[in-house]
């Protein structure tokens, strides 16, 4: 009728290839956690190192300003930098030339 050895034989056979699906399940889980880990670390670096960027693009556009503005003292006068802030926009007309019929 039934053999006894050759369903423990069976038994054990599915045991062992239960257990190593298991381990490979458990392999291919293990890397895709790894995998999803390296590409969050490599995100936030991303991420920091554009926010550093911007930060650096800010500091540079404010120190090249400055620098304009040293410049304009040098070249004009107190009264001379007066006047030209007090001109109306587009060259002193107060007219847009992209505006003005021809």
């Amino acid at each position: 009728m039934f053999d006894i050895d050759e369903l423990m034989k069976r038994a054990q056979a599915a045991s062992d290839a239960a257990s190593q699906q298991l381990q490979e399940s458990m392999e291919k889980s293990r890397k895709i956690a790894e995998q999803a880990q390296k590409d969050a670390e490599k995100a936030a670096e991303d991420a920091a190192k554009r926010q550093n960027d911007e930060g650096q693009a800010a500091e540079l556009d404010a120190a090249n300003q400055q620098r304009q503005v040293e410049i304009l003292g040098q070249m004009f006068s107190p009264e001379d930098m007066a006047q030209i802030a007090a001109l109306a926009p587009f060259g002193g007309s107060g007219h847009d030339p992209d505006k003005i019929d021809f």
